[in-house]
C-alpha cells in the first residue's frame, strides 16, 4: 500500500508526448517496482495562460509524491545525476564543453524540449535533439498569431525573425541555395521592401574581399510596354533611380574599369581612357531645337551618308572645305517656274481729240 512520501524513479516511454494540455507520463519506482501515472507540477503556471513548463524525457530520473487523499502522483524535481548504468558510460567529463552521456540523459534518439508556454502555443520553447543523421538544437521565440524569433545553432547555425506569412530576415552561417558564401544576411518578402532614412544617407558597400552590388529583377513586366522609355514605366520588371531634386551620378574614380550598358542588341561603353564606344543595330538621335557636334575632328565613315533637310548649310570659318570623292554628283532640286499672271488690258481712254491716249505711271 502506498502512503503520502516521496518515490524515486525513472520516466517511461510514452506514445505521446506531455503538453500543457497532457501534462501526466508513466514513471517507474524503484522501491516498488511499479509503473505510475505522474501529474506534472511548476512552479509559475496558470490555466488558461500558461506558465513555465518543462517535462522530464525518458529515462530521466525524477522524485514524485503520492497524494494518499487523492490516490494521484505528483512531479518534484528532476535527479540530476547519472542513470543505472553509470558504469557503463564511464567517468564523467567536468570540461565546460558539455557532453550528453555524462547528464543524466542516455538515449540520443529522445527529443528534449524545455517550454514556456500558453496553451495557444505562445512563448519560449527550447529543443535539443540527436541521432546518428540529424542533431537540432535551437531556442524559439514565438506569438499567438506566429510570428517567431529563432536562435538556431543546428542544423541551420542562423538568427531568424519571420511573421506568419514567411516574410524574414536571416543572418546565417551556412551555405545556401542563393549565398556565395557562409556568412550572409538575408531577407525575403512576398510584399514591399522599403529602406528610409529621415536623415543621413543610404549605402550599399562592399570592400576588402567582399564581390560585386548586383540589383537583379526577376519580375515579369506587365503588357503596355512603352517603346520611348517615358514616364510612367510598366507595373513591375523596372530598376528605376529617380532623384526627386538632386543628381543621378554614375561614377568610376579607378582607371582599371569602365561603365557598361547593355542590351541584347546593343551596347554603349565609356573605357577607361574617357572613350565612348556605341555598338548598335541602329542609333536614333532626336532633338527638338538642336544637336550640336563639337570636336578638332569629326569624321563619318558610311557606305551612304545623306543628309536631308530645310535648309542645308556649311561654313568653315578658319579655312577651307575639302570634299573628297570618287564621283560627286550635286543635284539641286530646281523648282517649278514660276508664271506670271495674265492681267486683262487696261481700257483706252480717249482724248478730246478722239484719238487714243496712252497713259504711263506718272499720269501722262
Amino acid at each position: 500500500m502506498l502512503n503520502n512520501k516521496i518515490y524515486k524513479g525513472r520516466v517511461e516511454k510514452y506514445n505521446k508526448r506531455p503538453s500543457g494540455k497532457q501534462a501526466v507520463y508513466p514513471v517507474y519506482l524503484y522501491d516498488t517496482s511499479t509503473t505510475v501515472h505522474v501529474t506534472h507540477t511548476s512552479p509559475m503556471y496558470s490555466v488558461g495562460y500558461g506558465g513555465m513548463l518543462a517535462i522530464p524525457d525518458e529515462k530521466t530520473q525524477v522524485l514524485v509524491f503520492f497524494n494518499e487523499s487523492e490516490s494521484k502522483f505528483y512531479y518534484l524535481t528532476t535527479i540530476v545525476d547519472f542513470p543505472d548504468n553509470t558504469k557503463e558510460l564511464g567517468p564523467p567529463n567536468l570540461t565546460p564543453e558539455l557532453d550528453k552521456k555524462n547528464l543524466y540523459i542516455d538515449d540520443s534518439s529522445i527529443t528534449h524540449q524545455v517550454t514556456y508556454c500558453n496553451e495557444l502555443n505562445s512563448g519560449l520553447k527550447i529543443n535539443y535533439a540527436e541521432s546518428p543523421k540529424k542533431r537540432i538544437n535551437n531556442v524559439l521565440l514565438t506569438t499567438e498569431a506566429g510570428k517567431q524569433i529563432i536562435l538556431d545553432d543546428s542544423p541551420q547555425d542562423m538568427i531568424m525573425i519571420k511573421n506568419e506569412h514567411g516574410d524574414n530576415i536571416r543572418i546565417t552561417s551556412t551555405e545556401g541555395e542563393n549565398q556565395e558564401s557562409k556568412q550572409a544576411i538575408l531577407g525575403e518578402s512576398k510584399g514591399d521592401i522599403s529602406f528610409t532614412t529621415q536623415e543621413g544617407g543610404v549605402e550599399l558597400k562592399a570592400g576588402g574581399k567582399a564581390r560585386d552590388i548586383t540589383l537583379h529583377n526577376h519580375a515579369m513586366p506587365l503588357p503596355g510596354f512603352n517603346p520611348n522609355c517615358t514616364y510612367p514605366y510598366f507595373l513591375n520588371g523596372n530598376i528605376n533611380l529617380i532623384s526627386d531634386y538632386g543628381d543621378i551620378n554614375l561614377s568610376l574614380p579607378s582607371i582599371l574599369g569602365k561603365i557598361c550598358i547593355t542590351t541584347p542588341f546593343g551596347r554603349i561603353v565609356i573605357d577607361q581612357l574617357g572613350t565612348v564606344h556605341i555598338y548598335s543595330k541602329s542609333i536614333h538621335m532626336k532633338a527638338l531645337t538642336n544637336l550640336i557636334l563639337e570636336a578638332p575632328y569629326v569624321g563619318i565613315n558610311a557606305g551612304t551618308f545623306q543628309v536631308t533637310s530645310v535648309n542645308t548649310r556649311m561654313t568653315s570659318t578658319t579655312g577651307p572645305t575639302t570634299i573628297h570623292s570618287t564621283l560627286l554628283n550635286l543635284n539641286p532640286i530646281i523648282p517649278p517656274p514660276i508664271v506670271p499672271a495674265i492681267l486683262p488690258p487696261a481700257p483706252a481712254i480717249v482724248g478730246t481729240d478722239g484719238l487714243p491716249t496712252l497713259v504711263t505711271d506718272n499720269g501722262h
